[in-house]
């Protein structure tokens, strides 16, 4: 896949991401929303907010990366890392909407949304993804291949930047698909 092939499916699929959020989230009355399927499991805003912190830290890399980054040679394609196949892997959702591989989320992005309103919680999620299809957009000048993101892991987990936008869109997925269910158990 080339590079900017790469960029189009990442806008495409922020946009449907902000579609469904203003469609089938927004209208949802907050006791839907903040209904948690079991003691311990997050509700839908948890989902959003997590959503949320994960990109209150990569955005500003992915802008930084943009901005020192390789200029992309024509028609570049696009190969993802070893390291961001495995990412990508284990963060997206199974064929049929299984999750394999269950994951602790670090500290930093664990979501605390009892204090805050419901609609600041998806305005804040639909502005992130604005950024995010604002960045893609940028991203059309450098190579994804070489340039580097550093992980919510720390400066020495790298992520190719082609492979940062998969695994964003991979996590995004995984955590609406959390929000989805909760609010279909509620419903």
């Amino acid at each position: 896949m080339t590079s900017q092939a790469l960029l189009d499916q990442a806008q495409q699929a922020s946009q449907s991401i902000v579609t469904e959020v203003e469609g089938q989230f927004l209208p949802l009355d907050e006791a839907v929303l903040r209904h948690r399927p079991a003691q311990a499991q997050w509700n839908a805003l948890d989902c959003l907010e997590h959503l949320s912190l994960t990109y209150d830290h990569y955005l500003p890399r992915i802008k930084a990366a943009i901005q020192q980054g390789t200029p992309q040679p024509a028609h570049e394609e696009y190969k993802s890392g070893w390291l961001g196949r495995q990412a990508i892997q284990a963060m997206q959702p199974r064929e049929g909407g299984t999750i394999s591989f269950k994951m602790k989320a670090f500290a930093r992005i664990v979501p605390r949304t009892d204090d805050y309103p419901a609609e600041e919680i998806l305005r804040r999620f639909i502005a992130h993804q604005e950024s995010f299809e604002q960045l893609a957009q940028e991203a059309r000048t450098v190579s994804l291949n070489k340039v580097r993101v550093i992980t919510l892991a720390g400066p020495l987990v790298r992520l190719r930047l082609g492979d940062c936008f998969r695994f964003l869109l991979a996590h995004d997925q995984r955590h609406l698909l959390q929000a989805r269910r909760a609010i279909k158990n509620k419903a």
